[in-house]
């Protein structure tokens, strides 16, 4: 799978982190605007306000973010930004492991969290009640009179309604333990932190979108809106898997390099071996299987060699610091390919 980010524009630079805005965020508010055109729940006028509240809402939740990741000293190069938040890439720098990098990733939610209780206390005091149901209810995510009627468009209490339930979503979206989201930038700091052997992030990534389609379902069965919604975004779960899962094949670790060592000029060695003799008449299907297995060979042989550069490298600096110089990175990739080359000789003597 190609690099999602690419499906973005830049915004601009701030602080030495570039901002950029996916085409889903732009997508997703040209479908709401249409949706107030040809609807009835909504005005044009209250769609082009829900549009400024949930740029708000966004902008409190990348600031969030931003402050705390540059008072903790965590890089943040690129920040991309859908409608739920910050896209968060598989090897993204905010899974920085300990409590500095925890604190940057849930900085965004809680400032959400923090927005939306300030909203349902202002509420009170005004004689309303926020919009708890994340997919708006009947009022698109306006506030309520105490007998459930909408309040007043372009009211301060529709303004901190909206803000309020907007905040509310997003702290709920994030909330899942799964990229893109920041929960499951949470879950691998947490693996990085304890030292986790078993990479559980998968796992749960997979059963929150199971849960979101079962969701789904039960609310297409009962009449409730927001089943595609639920359906689109373990679509978008699925498909953050699988580019991990892809990105591991290629690489061994996350991130754009290998283990540190850059191979995107070519695999050296490996490009010089013999080319594979091609049969007469070889079909469109067999061509395809053929390269598929020679690229999957490619990146098995690249990543062998990169576990053996990085192995030796660990192994070289217990030699001449010890071994409580080691990182949590490294004492994890050092336990990982002990107990994995111990099952390689129990399988070679069974």
């Amino acid at each position: 799978m190609s690099d999602l980010l690419a499906w973005s524009i830049r915004i601009g630079r701030w602080r030495g982190t570039q901002y950029r805005i996916h085409y889903v965020l732009l997508i997703f508010a040209g479908l709401r605007c249409l949706e107030a055109l040809i609807g009835e729940h909504q005005s044009p006028l209250e769609a082009c306000g829900w549009a400024v509240v949930m740029a708000a809402a966004l902008l409190i939740h990348e600031l969030a973010h931003a402050l705390t990741a540059e008072r903790l000293g965590i890089p943040r190069p690129t920040v991309c930004i859908w409608p739920l938040g910050e896209l968060n890439r598989p090897g993204s720098q905010a899974t920085a492991s300990g409590p500095e990098g925890l604190t940057t990733i849930l900085a965004g939610p809680a400032a959400n969290l923090a927005l939306a209780l300030v909203s349902l206390v202002s509420l009170r005091l005004l004689n309303a009640r926020l919009q708890l149901d994340p997919f708006g209810g009947a009022t698109a995510g306006a506030p309520l009179q105490p007998d459930g009627s909408p309040i007043d468009a372009f009211s301060l209490a529709w303004w901190l309604g909206c803000l309020g339930h907007a905040s509310w979503v997003l702290a709920l979206a994030n909330a899942l333990p799964a990229l893109p989201f920041d929960g499951g930038l949470a879950v691998r700091n947490w693996q990085r932190s304890a030292l986790r052997e078993t990479d559980l992030s998968p796992p749960l990534a997979r059963a929150a979108a199971v849960l979101l389609a079962v969701a789904a379902l039960f609310r297409i069965y009962f009449g409730k809106p927001g089943a595609l919604m639920l359906l689109a975004l373990a679509l978008v779960i699925e498909l953050f898997v699988r580019w991990e899962s892809r990105q591991l094949e290629d690489s061994g670790e996350l991130g754009g390099e290998l283990f540190g060592y850059d191979f995107s000029q070519g695999y050296t060695s490996l490009e010089a071996s013999p080319p594979v003799v091609r049969p007469r008449r070889e079909s469109a299907l067999s061509r395809w299987h053929r390269l598929r297995a020679e690229a999957q060979l490619r990146r098995r042989q690249a990543r062998e060699a990169a576990i053996e550069q990085r192995l030796d490298a660990i192994l070289d600096k217990i030699h001449r610091q010890g071994r409580a110089a080691l990182t949590r990175d490294e004492e994890r990739f050092l336990l990982r390919q002990s107990r994995e080359r111990k099952a390689r000789r129990h399988r070679g003597d069974a």
